[in-house]
């Protein structure tokens, strides 16, 4: 029973973990919470400064590898990368500038990206 229950836990965590693909992120993911991660310690002021900061974060990833990260008013527009197995994916702006996402945890509806010591939570826009 126990060999049985180890052996669909690995395929499923398997079937996550290969779900994760730059084609699986593509479409609009809007900012929905964020919070400490386990184990860390963060300032409830802070997140809820964050909180508000992160409020109307969008992140949009284009089939022809445009993305297009928008936050407090702002836009940038850029060409984006996945690197599957760092699970992080790098937009470049026009500018040069590059931000890193790291995607501690993926579902196919929501995405949780590490920020230091928080998780910023996205879900799929439809």
């Amino acid at each position: 029973m126990r060999t049985l229950i180890v052996t669909l836990v690995v395929l499923f965590v398997g079937q996550i973990a290969s779900a994760q693909t730059a084609d699986s992120l593509l479409g609009t993911w809007k900012y929905k919470s964020i919070y400490a991660e386990k184990g860390k310690s963060v300032d409830p002021a802070s997140l809820k400064m964050a909180d508000a900061m992160f409020a109307d974060l969008t992140i949009k990833f284009e089939q022809n590898g445009v993305a297009t990260l928008s936050m407090m008013g702002k836009d940038e527009d850029g060409q984006w990368t996945y690197d599957e197995k760092k699970k992080t994916a790098t937009v470049k702006s026009k500018t040069g500038k590059e931000t890193l996402i790291v995607i501690d945890k993926y579902e196919t509806d929501t995405m949780h990206l590490q920020l230091g010591k928080a998780l910023v939570v996205v879900s799929r826009e439809e």
